[in-house]
Parts: C-alpha cells; sequence; structure tokens
C-alpha cells in the first residue's frame, strides 16, 4: 500500500517523484505519449515517431533512451511531472530543482513549470540549462517567484518537464527533488 502523507504546495510532486523512486520496470517510448508511473510521461513530436524505451530500477530513477525514427527531427521529447495545482501563495519564495544524472553524450536540458490556466498553459523555464555528461552531475536552479510576474499564483494544474534536445536522447536520471519555499 502507498500512503500520500506530504503536505504543501509540492506535496503532489514530491508523492510523483517518490512513487518513481520505488517502481521497478521497463517498456517503451512511443509517440505521441507514454505514460510511465504514477502520472509520470514523456511526451514527443508525433511528426518524428519517437521511440526507445525506459527502465526504473532502484539504483536510479529512471533511465530514458529515445529517438526519431521517422527521418524528421523532433520538436519536442519531453519529460512530464505532475505538480498538482501548487497553490504559490503570497508567503513562498521560491521554487527549486535539484537533479542529479548522467548521458554518454553531453546534452543540454531545459527546465519548465508549465502551469495550466482556462486556455491553454503558461510554461515558465528556469534560468539554468541542466548540462548532463558522462561523468555523474548535479544541477541546483530556482525561480524566483518576486521576480517571476509571468508564472501564474494559481493554476488548475502544473507539470514540472524536462526538455530534452532534438536528436537521440540517453540519459540516466539518477535522483531529482523538487521544492517550494
Amino acid at each position: 500500500m502507498t500512503h500520500n502523507l506530504l503536505l504543501g504546495p509540492d506535496a503532489q510532486i514530491r508523492q510523483s517523484l517518490q512513487a518513481l523512486r520505488a517502481f521497478q520496470g521497463n517498456g517503451q517510448i512511443a509517440a505521441p505519449r507514454t505514460d510511465l508511473h504514477a502520472g509520470i510521461f514523456v511526451n514527443t513530436d508525433p511528426e518524428a515517431a519517437v521511440a526507445g524505451r525506459y527502465i526504473a530500477r532502484r539504483d536510479g530513477l529512471i533511465s530514458l533512451s529515445m529517438q526519431a525514427t521517422s527521418g524528421t527531427q523532433a520538436r519536442w521529447q519531453a519529460l512530464h511531472i505532475p505538480m498538482g495545482p501548487a497553490l504559490l501563495g503570497k508567503e513562498l519564495a521560491t521554487i527549486g530543482t535539484v537533479i542529479r544524472a548522467r548521458a554518454d553524450t553531453p546534452n543540454s536540458i531545459q527546465l519548465c513549470v508549465r502551469s495550466g490556466q482556462n486556455e491553454g498553459f503558461v510554461d515558465t523555464f528556469f534560468s539554468k540549462s541542466l548540462q548532463v555528461t558522462a561523468e555523474e552531475t548535479t544541477h541546483l536552479d530556482i525561480i524566483e517567484l518576486n521576480t517571476t510576474p509571468a508564472l501564474p499564483r494559481e493554476a488548475a494544474w502544473r507539470d514540472m518537464i524536462m526538455f530534452f534536445p532534438a536528436g537521440a536522447v540517453d540519459i540516466d536520471i539518477l535522483d531529482m527533488r523538487f521544492f517550494i519555499v
């Protein structure tokens, strides 16, 4: 039995990541969407016919390997982690993440908070790119709420998104933590 005893505006994403840490499994990635576990999914450009594999195991959060199979370069390849509505009250100052990862081929990954609105969504990108190399790297980044007025304080839903570069992706995401303070 899995319990969700976490509280606060970041409770949903912490629960999602906790569930992914406990998950052991593997499967195929297929465009346009592959559901992984606990609401976490990979979303890719359907025109590129991205395909690949994922592996979730106890010694790392998740490994992703994917590439376009249609001859068309993917316009997007992304890992979505649900945050719930994550109400960002005036007493809160920062959204942050810490990620440990490695990849045989160096990658520059863009991190984003997507906030669902009545009509569409608003993407708010973290200021730094996650630079992943063959050596294990640790990345820390924040979004300061008071200096980012474009980030809605209220949203129907939110996702933390990792946008991978166009082309082949082969990455081990060893750990990810998320906080709102």
